[in-house]
């Protein structure tokens, strides 16, 4: 039988939607016991609370969605929800059950489980927030699948823009997502996390936590030492930042079980991941959360 930890909590919703409503109660129900709880729920309620903890010391990294336990478990929940919300088959199929999460508490699974999920279309138009995988493969090389973490309040309209990208378009030229898309046979996109538009302010939480999930991280990222190159600045910090929350996400599996990605698990049919820069750390247009 799973241990399920229920709280009961009062948060002022400011806090998670902006709006002026008073304060409310607000149930979170999610099972993180060590010993009965599915490795998916484990790695995502510590993955939470670690990269809070790896933030603590940095002011510029406070947000007053993460500064209580009960906030975070809260956000861990929403994660979580989201991740379930993604069914293998589309609504209109009568057994249309299984999850995301049923496919990733397999320890088997990999990347062809994952492509199994219904395909994003271009005409899609969910009214959420979407973090999605691309899968690129069919390489000239033949060389495996590469994948690509991303989120859109469009997902339509990103499909289509991932679609069109070209050789000659240089606004992308250097970027190494945008190579491996050019040099791809076939590329699809697939819902990992889809969360409701008032959750707003956790979007780039969960894209962080689903790119150490499958480990998306770059490895040009990783090795990056060229001094004299014109970002050289820009790119050093995401070389660190990437390492660190990598290093935050290996403690995590280490001790909740989870196989990793790209990087750790050999199994999962892609070694190669395309982010560079940490969802939590960029440089957004909206600045949502930690901003550097």
């Amino acid at each position: 039988m799973h241990s399920v930890f229920e709280i009961g909590i009062f948060v002022r919703r400011e806090a998670l939607d902006h709006d002026l409503h008073p304060p409310q109660a607000i149930h979170i129900e999610i099972n993180v016991n060590n010993d009965d709880a599915d490795v998916v729920t484990q790695t995502i309620f510590q993955l939470v609370e670690e990269i809070c903890e790896y933030f603590k010391d940095d002011q510029n990294a406070y947000s007053s969605i993460f500064d209580t336990p009960e906030k975070r478990l809260l956000v861990a929940q929403k994660i979580y929800n989201g991740m379930k919300r993604v069914k293998v088959l589309p609504d209109y199929v009568d057994d249309n059950t299984e999850t995301l999460i049923d496919i990733l508490t397999n320890p088997d699974f990999c990347i062809s489980d994952i492509c199994k999920l219904r395909r994003v279309e271009i005409t899609d138009v969910p009214n959420l927030i979407v973090n999605y995988l691309m899968v690129y493969s069919d390489f000239p090389d033949a060389r495996d699948p590469e994948i690509y973490d991303g989120k859109s309040l469009q997902i339509g309209y990103r499909l289509e823009t991932h679609q069109s990208i070209t050789a000659s378009d240089i606004r992308f030229q250097q970027s190494v997502h945008y190579q491996s898309a050019r040099e791809a046979g076939e590329c699809h996109m697939y819902h990992v996390c889809d969360l409701e538009y008032h959750d707003v302010d956790i979007v780039p939480f969960a894209e962080q936590i689903t790119v150490l999930l499958f480990e998306t991280i770059n490895n040009s990222v990783l090795d990056f030492h060229n001094y004299n190159h014109p970002q050289a600045g820009e790119f050093t910090a995401d070389r660190e930042f990437a390492k660190g929350l990598l290093g935050v996400a290996h403690h995590v599996f280490a001790n909740t079980g989870w196989p990793g990605g790209c990087i750790s698990n050999a199994s999962l049919g892609a070694s190669v991941g395309l982010n560079w820069k940490m969802p939590v750390v960029q440089h957004d247009v909206k600045r949502l959360l930690w901003n550097k």
